[in-house]
């Protein structure tokens, strides 16, 4: 990192084509290396991004979670696949862990922005130091993954969509 000015003339260009022959990802140089060094405003952006994915997750588990309940007094619309835990106070009904776990990943998507977005608010002039913490965030935040296979339609609940609330509740 820096502006190349104690460097032998070419390095920064010899760098990146190395780099990008090496990765085959282009590499180019910024044109402007202080605005590289101060701001860091690309990681702000792509975890911005990252955390709406995020936030709709959190919306997508949680509605999993209240349409998976029951199977007595919960909606009971998706049938979650069956982890091996159950409850122990509700006989039958199955745990939406899957659903309880990408929630909780989100958060920390979401933490991890909160991160992000003030190391690179931490800019002073040329120089912003806290580039390190929001590397850190950034790598946790891409390399959390979420899962919803094995979650299907309760079919009975298309049939009970038709009837009264109360009948559908009783008909299980």
């Amino acid at each position: 990192m820096g502006t190349g000015l104690n460097a032998p003339a070419g390095f920064d260009t010899a760098f990146c084509d190395q780099v990008s022959a090496l990765t085959g990802i282009a590499f180019n140089l910024n044109p402007s290396k202080f605005e590289s060094m101060g701001a860091h405003d690309a990681f702000v952006e792509v975890s911005g991004a990252i955390s709406v994915v995020a936030v709709s997750l959190t919306k997508i588990a949680n509605d999993i979670r209240l349409l998976g309940s029951g199977p007595r007094c919960g909606l009971g619309e998706l049938i979650i696949p069956h982890d091996g835990l159950t409850s122990s106070i509700m006989p039958g009904k199955r745990n939406p862990t899957i659903a309880e776990v990408v929630a909780q990943a989100a958060f920390a998507v979401i933490g991890n922005h909160t991160t992000i977005s003030m190391a690179g608010a931490a800019g002073t002039f040329e120089l912003n130091n806290a580039l390190r913490a929001s590397l850190v965030a950034w790598a946790k935040t891409v390399s959390q993954e979420a899962a919803g296979d094995g979650v299907t339609v309760n079919s009975s609940c298309r049939d009970a969509s038709a009837r009264s609330v109360w009948e559908s509740w009783t008909s299980w």
